[in-house]
């Protein structure tokens, strides 16, 4: 039977994503305590031996990213609201997608993310996850 981890963030609206140079416009993220990061990078680091730095905006779930809603009427709706996750603790390590290097992450599903992204009116096409860090960064 898998134990699963439940954890609550707050919701939060176009962050601040300093060094980020384009797509700055229409985040929505569930910001999550910091020290989940450096908990599961130890792990990483010191378990599998993969030497990986931090996610360049700390410890957090994409929910919007950056594309921009149609129905515009509803953005920062839930702003400041707390949301509980629940995810099972298993670390996917893949092959960093837009880099060398390799990206470390722990996946989930989160009905009610699904629904933020309805009712903005976008597609609901991904699957959520907190990155733990990457080997590779500029």
């Amino acid at each position: 039977m898998k134990e699963y981890i439940e954890i609550e963030g707050v919701i939060r609206y176009d962050p601040p994503r300093h060094g980020m140079k384009k797509n700055t416009n229409y985040w929505c993220i569930l910001e999550l305590p910091e020290d989940l990061i450096k908990y599961y990078q130890y792990f990483v680091k010191t378990d599998l031996h993969i030497p990986i730095a931090d996610p360049s905006w700390g410890a957090h779930v994409s929910i919007v990213r950056g594309e921009t809603p149609p129905n515009h009427g509803v953005w920062k709706k839930y702003d400041g609201k707390k949301v509980k996750i629940k995810y099972y603790p298993y670390i996917h390590v893949k092959k960093d997608p837009k880099k060398e290097g390799l990206y470390c992450f722990i996946d989930f599903e989160v009905p009610f993310f699904h629904k933020i992204r309805r009712e903005l009116g976008l597609e609901c096409k991904y699957t959520f996850h907190f990155t733990i860090g990457r080997t590779h960064y500029d």
